[in-house]
């Protein structure tokens, strides 16, 4: 599949649904789904480094609600549930550090669907 790249963001987003994993660029989600979302930072990380800390969640517009992040090896999870059905949401992780002394980030879309 192909992924997503940006200057600022990771290859693309992986995201958990009934135990599945898939890499795409962006992800559809019902209103009253709840889904955890995983970005993708191998591609940013030096040899040996690793990610310390997963900062916090930034969404444009306003809606959706989520969890704090949480670090899983190369990966930045997080929960998402809610936002407005036809609404298309961009999510960020402005500052996610690394042990290399780095700041790095990523984002993503959420498209709401029925």
């Amino acid at each position: 599949m192909s992924a997503t790249t940006s200057t600022i963001s990771p290859r693309g987003i992986y995201y958990a649904r009934r135990g599945e994993s898939e890499l795409r660029g962006r992800v559809e989600k019902m209103a009253s789904e709840v889904l955890t979302l995983a970005v993708e930072f191998a591609d940013k990380l030096g040899d040996g480094e690793t990610l310390t800390s997963a900062g916090t969640i930034a969404w444009s517009p306003a809606g959706p609600s989520g969890e704090d992040p949480a670090i899983e090896g190369t990966r930045v999870k997080f929960r998402t549930s809610g936002g407005t059905d036809g609404v298309s949401y961009q999510f960020t992780l402005p500052s996610v550090r690394t042990s290399g002394g780095n700041v790095i980030g990523g984002q993503g879309w959420l498209d709401i669907v029925g």
